[in-house]
């Protein structure tokens, strides 16, 4: 344990919690320990996860099935790498590489979202300009009767 907690890594009861919502039996191995790390990591906010497995190893295979819900359902991309005697180093660099590119633009846009301006800081756009530039304008009658129709993009206090 002391290893465990001095790498920060979660404890076996942690990861067991974490991981038997997706699993109804235990599939022993790793393959729990996969899952459960994934969606432990997945709330921590990690970037992604690059799972390893060996070709032969069964509960690995069973988790490999499991992992695209979990990723989905907690926002974090995983990448599997199997390997066998017949692992080619060039394939498994070009994947790696665009798996970082992927993250790289996904932290990207995160950082972005959260340097942006909120919408009530943004300036506001006169009446006139927003329906100048509705979509709806040719059948709109505010101007004439003041009558809001389903789909004005103007906001309710701007009638």
């Amino acid at each position: 344990m002391l290893v465990l907690d001095s790498l920060g890594l979660p404890r076996k009861p942690e990861i067991d919690r974490a991981a038997k919502p997706y699993l109804r039996w235990d599939i022993s191995g790793e393959g729990w320990v996969t899952i459960g790390q994934t969606v432990i990591h997945g709330k921590k906010g990690f970037d992604g996860i690059v799972e390893t497995l060996p070709f032969t190893c069964v509960p690995e295979v069973a988790a490999l099935n499991i992992l695209p819900r979990v990723s989905r359902l907690h926002n974090i991309p995983v990448l599997s790498f199997i390997f066998d005697e017949q692992s080619g180093r060039a394939a498994m660099k070009t994947r790696l590489e665009a798996f970082v590119d992927l993250l790289i633009r996904r932290r990207e846009v995160k950082e972005s979202a959260r340097q942006a301006a909120p919408a009530s800081e943004l300036p506001q756009m006169p009446a006139e300009a927003a329906c100048a530039a509705c979509p709806i304008v040719e059948r709109c009658a505010r101007a004439s009767t003041g009558v809001r129709p389903d789909g004005c993009a103007l906001k309710s206090d701007e009638r």
